[in-house]
C-alpha cells in the first residue's frame, strides 16, 4: 500500500465544485476512478482504495449533490453525472482511466461509456440492479 489516507481535493467541473479523494499511488500509473451509488459518497471506498494504489492512481469522487460536492439545479440524470465525470477528467488530466461504479455508479459508468467512451480504458460495474424496460411490452409485463 502506498497511502493509507486520501488527500481531499476539489475541482470545478460543469460549474460545480466536485470533491474527490486522491489516494495517491504512482501518478505515472493509469487513473482508477471510483464512483459510489445514490446517496453515497467517496468515502465508501476508504477500506479498499489503499489496496489499489499500488497499481493505479486511485481517485474516488463525490457525485453532484453527494458528499462534499455541490448540489445542482441542473438535475441528477445519469447523463449529467457522466458529463461531470468527463469534465472532471478534462480538468484534472486524469484520462484515459479505468472505472469502477457501485450501484448507481454502474449506471453512470454505462452512460459515461456511451457518451464519453474515449475517456475509459476499462469499465467494471458492481451491485448493478436491473433496468426497467421502457417498451410497451416491458410496461405490460411490469403490470402483471
Amino acid at each position: 500500500m502506498s497511502q493509507f489516507y486520501p488527500e481531499d481535493k476539489w475541482v470545478v467541473a460543469n460549474d460545480l465544485n466536485i470533491h474527490y479523494l486522491d489516494w495517491g499511488g504512482d501518478k505515472t500509473k493509469k487513473p482508477l476512478i471510483l464512483m459510489h451509488g445514490i446517496g453515497g459518497h467517496a468515502h465508501l471506498f476508504d477500506e479498499i482504495s489503499p489496496e489499489f494504489s499500488d497499481k493505479w492512481h486511485v481517485v474516488a469522487i463525490d457525485a453532484r449533490g453527494c458528499g462534499d460536492s455541490d448540489w445542482s439545479r441542473g438535475g441528477y440524470s445519469v447523463q449529467n453525472f457522466a458529463s461531470d465525470l468527463a469534465a472532471f477528467a478534462n480538468v484534472t488530466g486524469l484520462y484515459p482511466f479505468d472505472y469502477y461504479g457501485h450501484s448507481q455508479g454502474s449506471r453512470i459508468g454505462i452512460a459515461l461509456g456511451a457518451y464519453y467512451g474515449d475517456f475509459i480504458s476499462h469499465l467494471a460495474l458492481g451491485d448493478y440492479g436491473p433496468m426497467p424496460d421502457p417498451s410497451p411490452a416491458g410496461k405490460a409485463t411490469a403490470n402483471q
